[in-house]
């Protein structure tokens, strides 16, 4: 289980930019050996550490909390890096600690490196010109695995770091669509239950006015009928009233 640095290192005294250097590395695990002579310190970060400070670390552990112990310390780091990095720009940043780690390896492989020039003629692809010496050409087969070495531990690192990428955004565009998907089928949902209950609706309203048309419809024919007796009554009464005259006239 990885922990942060200063967790695993909470008493380590160290500048405020070391501290910012390894405010995001993480320990991956801790190895001694048996005689206690040699602990060995795995770190795994997402940004370049410049070798320098990476041996100022090893120096700070050893000095500070194994000040009395005859003691080796080694950190072996390993980085999580982007996918913008690719072997001339790697080998731009980290051409220092490399130069860094072949001095501490040996002082004859570090000059080689440093007057070697590079070429970088293709992709994943790099012609180092030593100097026509017979040093160099004794050496420089050995110097050649440790720079392929070096840097290609540095460019899996990345291409790594570039595949855990592009999974991430596949998995994060797949969910995408997948959301958007439940989305519309959740909207289609909804619209269809809107206007089924929009057609309900309509229907009810629909027989409430046919309703409504027919009790009109009734109480015109009721009016039609009563009008149209309207002049039987009328007649009736006048008969009536005229009846009635002519009775009081005898009288």
């Amino acid at each position: 289980m990885e922990k942060n640095f200063f967790e695993v290192f909470p008493v380590l005294k160290v500048s405020q930019t070391m501290q910012q250097l390894l405010a995001d590395t993480q320990v991956q695990r801790v190895v001694s050996n048996r005689a206690r002579t040699s602990l060995r310190v795995y770190l795994h970060g997402s940004r370049l550490i410049q070798k320098k400070y990476i041996f100022q670390l090893e120096d700070h552990i050893k000095n500070q909390l194994f000040p009395k112990q005859q003691l080796t310390v080694k950190i072996i780091e390993r980085y999580q890096l982007s996918a913008q990095y690719t072997p001339e720009t790697l080998m731009d940043l980290y051409k220092d600690s490399m130069l860094e780690e072949f001095r501490a390896y040996s002082l004859l492989i570090y000059n080689l490196f440093r007057c070697a020039r590079m070429e970088f003629t293709a992709q994943n692809y790099m012609k180092l010109h030593l100097e026509d010496s017979i040093v160099a050409k004794s050496r420089a087969d050995e110097l050649l695995a440790q720079t392929r070495e070096e840097a290609g531990l540095r460019l899996s690192e990345a291409q790594s770091r570039a595949e855990d990428l592009l999974n991430a955004a596949s998995a994060q565009a797949s969910d995408t669509v997948a959301q958007a998907q439940a989305r519309r089928e959740e909207l289609l949902r909804e619209a269809e239950e809107q206007i089924e209950r929009s057609v309900r609706q309509c229907g009810e309203l629909f027989e409430t006015c046919e309703r409504i048309t027919a009790h009109i419809t009734g109480e015109l024919r009721k009016l039609d009928v009563a009008n149209a007796q309207l002049p039987i009554g009328l007649g009736s009464l006048k008969s009536g009233l005229a009846e009635l005259r002519d009775q009081a006239r005898e009288r």
